[in-house]
């Protein structure tokens, strides 16, 4: 994690990523590629009701395990490998946006992400797309083992920055999401995608 520079306000920026900042290409990839129909016809509460990607984004267990569980419990035959392949495929990169509203609000305010993720998507994040160099720090889920909305999640990343609750705004685009930051005192708003983001930062005077 990067040093919190002095010279800014004592103001924390603290953002979700995919769906934020970061566009992911969402769940019709893997539906194009299992065979069992109710899985593409549900895909998106197949992968909802699936604990082995809670385990998987809280760090219980790594890919290759759960790979094997959702393969065998949908009857895939899909080779681990190749299945990894259109896993990392998720993550497709920053809003064109982002980089320049990421700049604006370092300037003045300490910038940190919170992201529900797993070891794949953090070291795409990490290794092609810079994640460290445009954030002064990232919390992942796999890391501190705790998810969204878990107050813990929060809690840990106030602890670690020793900022009080009201000082962090934060923005994500799932409302279960925002809903528990606010319980915890943090000043926070829903929003989908950079515009959402740029709307709801000048509202509330972090960035001109």
């Amino acid at each position: 994690m990067a040093k919190e520079k002095n010279s800014k306000e004592k103001v924390c920026v603290l953002l979700d990523l995919g769906g934020v900042v970061i566009e992911t290409a969402g769940l019709s990839i893997l539906s194009e590629k299992l065979s069992n129909q109710k899985i593409q016809e549900n895909i998106r509460e197949v992968w909802e009701a699936e604990n082995s990607n809670i385990e998987f984004e809280c760090g219980n267990i790594g890919f290759e395990e759960y790979a094997e569980r959702f393969l065998e419990k949908w009857d895939q035959n899909i080779p681990v490998d190749e299945f990894k392949d259109i896993f990392e495929s998720f993550v497709v990169g920053w809003y064109c946006d982002a980089p320049q509203i990421l700049e604006k609000i370092r300037q003045r305010h300490n910038l940190a992400c919170l992201s529900n993720t797993n070891d794949v998507h953090w070291n795409k994040l990490l290794c092609q797309f810079g994640l460290t160099e445009k954030f002064d720090y990232c919390f992942a889920s796999h890391i501190l083992r705790v998810r969204k909305p878990d107050p813990q999640a929060y809690t840990s990343v106030i602890g670690e920055l020793n900022l009080s609750p009201n000082h962090f705004y934060f923005f994500d685009d799932r409302e279960e999401n925002v809903d528990a930051a606010i319980k915890c005192g943090m000043n926070a708003s829903l929003v989908k995608g950079c515009g959402e983001l740029l709307h709801s930062l000048l509202q509330y005077g972090l960035i001109d």
